[in-house]
């Protein structure tokens, strides 16, 4: 696979994390900034991946901050908008005693949920990704928009399969950002006819389609077009699919601390070590690998000196 890739999606400012017993009203907010595919274009940048931001952002100081924090891991910043009068969305991270965590967000109306608003400009986007030999996506970057925007954003991603684009997906199901389970499959559906790599996580998929069992997970995106899966189930580790190949990919044995980002940091091994010529397996490895360290700390990226690769 040729190297370079585009990320598109939303990071976010972390306001921060609510510990198992809490108290909502004392909490130091620490801030912070995170989103499923900026996490996963900063660890493919640190892997070595030519890797390309593509959101939106205010034109505020919190955005210059996280701008400059994004440069300074390497992640090419040319295709980030700045929005005049936007400032970008919050979230807050809830985490249990078994260190599974949740997600409260204010997101309505940021300037990343609007990138694609404007036609002139999205047209403009789209002309410039074309360039790009890949592209990342997630279901949460499917949630961000609406209406002729999600329209007009599924029509590019179909023109650029067709071409020579390759389409990373991973479906990334909340519930809280869809209207129902069929609403988020319907979209999900059209995106996964044109990916060429899909990297789901079982539990999503189960809530979105109702299929349980990995195997007929599988089977049942291949059926839609995915020509190669890589399906996390935690500690079950990973199922890969491609060619006549599909082979179970143990998880590494460790100390939960913190699950956000495994799916993220997950996603990024796997897709460096494929755009480094590596086999599915191998790759699913690798992402196992860099997992098992990123869930032994709190937040979703880990010191640069932590990383196991």
């Amino acid at each position: 696979m040729t190297t370079g890739i585009a990320v598109v999606g939303e990071c976010m400012l972390q306001l921060g994390e609510l510990q198992p017993g809490d108290d909502p009203n004392a909490l130091n907010a620490t801030l912070s900034y995170g989103g499923d595919t900026l996490n996963t274009a900063l660890y493919l940048a640190r892997l070595g991946a030519s890797t390309d931001y593509v959101t939106g952002l205010g034109d505020d100081s919190m955005s210059d901050w996280m701008l400059s924090r994004w440069r300074h891991e390497n992640i090419g910043c040319e295709l980030v908008e700045r929005l005049p009068g936007g400032v970008p969305g919050m979230y807050l991270i809830e985490l249990d005693e078994q260190g599974e965590r949740s997600f409260k967000y204010w997101r309505k109306g940021s300037p990343a949920s609007r990138l694609f608003d404007d036609p002139d400009r999205a047209q403009q986007l789209y002309s410039r990704l074309l360039a790009f030999p890949n592209l990342y996506l997630s279901g949460i970057t499917l949630a961000l928009y609406k209406g002729e925007a999600l329209t007009s954003f599924l029509a590019f991603l179909n023109e650029y399969a067709q071409g020579s684009g390759k389409v990373f997906f991973d479906g990334n199901y909340r519930p809280s950002l869809w209207a129902t389970p069929a609403a988020a499959l319907e979209v999900f559906r059209q995106v996964y006819a044109i990916t060429e790599v899909a990297l789901p996580t079982l539990d999503d998929e189960t809530l979105v389609t109702g299929i349980a069992e990995p195997e007929r997970v599988i089977e049942q995106l291949h059926r839609w077009g995915v020509n190669e899966v890589a399906l996390k189930m935690g500690g079950e580790g990973c199922l890969v699919s491609h060619d006549s190949l599909r082979q179970q990919v143990p998880a590494q044995s460790t100390r939960i601390v913190d699950t956000t980002s495994a799916g993220d940091s997950f996603n990024a091994a796997y897709i460096a070590a494929r755009l480094g010529g590596q086999s599915p397996a191998d790759s699913a490895a690798r992402g196992n690998r860099l997992a098992a360290v990123v869930i032994q700390h709190r937040g979703a990226v880990i010191a640069a000196d932590l990383m196991p690769f």
